[in-house]
């Protein structure tokens, strides 16, 4: 797969992910102290992050990615277990199942998307092939 494919993958799933994250907090979350406000920031997180990943090859926007992405699903699984700021669930609902589908899938395709950009040469640099600095070297 190329490197904008799976990035447009990943920017999907992480928007996949915050529409349930949306969803649930409209759903009655909101009312949770800690976790409703938690779910909103994930929501424009995801749409932030999924824009960056869009438009830019930078390591950095990928990792940034993963991190939320990650994040996410070890907050839900934690959540399902020893609970999260007092919240526990129990039931593996079908908006929990997607969540976590989403993220693990985003991960799986930034981390992809990586490793195909660190294969061709792309994504490494942190400056342009050309610049005035590159010149003055030669």
């Amino acid at each position: 797969m190329t490197v904008r494919l799976t990035r447009s993958l990943a920017a999907a799933l992480l928007l996949v992910s915050g529409i349930v994250h949306y969803n649930l907090w409209k759903g009655g979350y909101r009312h949770i102290p800690t976790i409703g406000p938690l779910f909103l920031a994930n929501v424009f997180g995801s749409a932030v992050v999924a824009a960056a990943v869009l438009v830019s090859r930078r390591r950095s926007v990928a990792l940034a990615g993963m991190a939320l992405a990650a994040g996410s699903a070890v907050a839900l699984i934690l959540s399902r277990t020893v609970g999260v700021f007092g919240f526990t669930e129990t039931i593996w609902t079908p908006p929990a199942v997607k969540a976590l589908a989403s993220e693990l899938g985003a991960l799986l395709a930034l981390g992809l998307s990586g490793r195909a950009s660190a294969r061709s040469g792309r994504g490494s640099r942190s400056r342009p092939a050309w610049s005035p600095l590159h010149q003055a070297r030669s």
